[in-house]
């Protein structure tokens, strides 16, 4: 491994291209590989794709030697710039083995946790890699519709959950998943979805869906605002057992209608705005993979001011319950 891509972020951070952000990665994203096998409709990555080597979700990913990387790596890790680094695997034959060398690279380099985005046969193939110090494994639902789930990645939803169910049986409290909001899935598909991962103990990472040029989903638009915002809200609270899946209501359409909770108590329970910034593995803020830099944010990479915190509370506020309940005490 000679090369290997960064996320523009990610060269800014590390000092080694000229990036302008408001917001710049806590979490240090490195690309394995190169044309991917599958057939993502969404992704830059896929094998149909036309978007081009060095795109993933928005972000652009350039080139550098590892000789530059390990020395700004390493000096930004001990600097307390960077807390975490996630490779982001291209599925291909040479994968694992990238992710490998990349984790025997790493280890004297950097005392931060390393995670992976990847894919893999089976539950046991991850033994290895913990092993040989990977922290955390991503394995990506994405689409949280059965239909769907065939038609923009290919194979079956419930074959795919079942690996990951397996995957968090093996290694509890060691596997992540990301699931997108706006491909076509209900509100109350996706949260149920989200709410099976919970219960095995599996980590949820929320994505809007992102239009990218050469993709077959790029007429597509990014998911409303509001049910996003509808759908972070819950997951916020199923993640905190403020509330139960039963206790959620949704109307024949599927969208979420009602949150069993008065207004005065949501505002006290979501009031920090975590609920809206990004979810993931501990040190990941992931930004602007969903959005452009000054346009409305989907996930925060960063704490939200008074004034986003209202807005963002806005639509859960529409669908709460009218009548008043002792609070429960403040989200952390």
């Amino acid at each position: 491994m000679s090369s290997l891509r960064l996320s523009e972020g990610t060269a800014g951070l590390l000092g080694l291209k000229p990036v302008r952000a408001a917001d710049l990665p806590t979490t240090a994203y490195l690309m394995l590989g190169e044309a991917c096998v599958r057939d993502c409709a969404f992704c830059a990555q896929a094998r149909g794709a036309r978007s081009g080597a060095g795109r993933l979700a928005r972000v652009s990913w350039p080139e550098f030697d590892w000789t530059e990387v390990a020395p700004a790596l390493t000096s930004a890790c001990q600097r307390g710039l960077v807390k975490r680094v996630c490779a982001q695997t291209v599925a291909g034959p040479e994968a694992i083995e990238l992710l490998r060398e990349l984790l025997a690279r790493l280890e004297p380099l950097v005392a931060v946790p390393v995670s992976a985005s990847l894919h893999i046969r089976d539950a046991a193939q991850l033994a290895q890699l913990f092993a040989g110090g990977l922290d955390r494994a991503g394995l990506a639902i994405d689409v949280a519709n059965d239909r769907l789930f065939r038609e923009y990645k290919g194979g079956e939803l419930e074959q795919a959950l079942q690996l990951l169910a397996a995957a968090a049986a093996a290694h509890p409290g060691r596997i992540s998943t990301h699931l997108i909001v706006g491909l076509g899935e209900t509100e109350q598909e996706l949260l149920a979805l989200a709410d099976r991962c919970l219960g095995l103990g599996i980590t949820v990472g929320l994505f809007a869906f992102t239009p990218v040029k050469g993709t077959r989903l790029a007429d597509r638009p990014p998911p409303d605002l509001s049910s996003y915002r509808r759908v972070q809200a819950a997951l916020r609270l199923l993640q905190e057992d403020r509330v139960r899946w039963t206790d959620l209501s949704f109307d024949a359409a599927g969208r979420l209608d009602r949150l069993p909770l008065p207004a005065a108590e949501l505002a006290r329970l979501l009031g920090s705005g975590l609920a809206f910034q990004t979810l993931g593995c501990a040190g990941c803020n992931r930004p602007y993979y969903n959005e452009r830099p000054g346009s409305r944010l989907y996930n925060y990479p960063r704490p939200l001011t008074a004034n986003e915190i209202a807005e963002a509370l806005e639509p859960a506020m529409l669908i709460a319950e009218s009548d008043l309940r002792a609070p429960q005490g403040e989200l952390s």
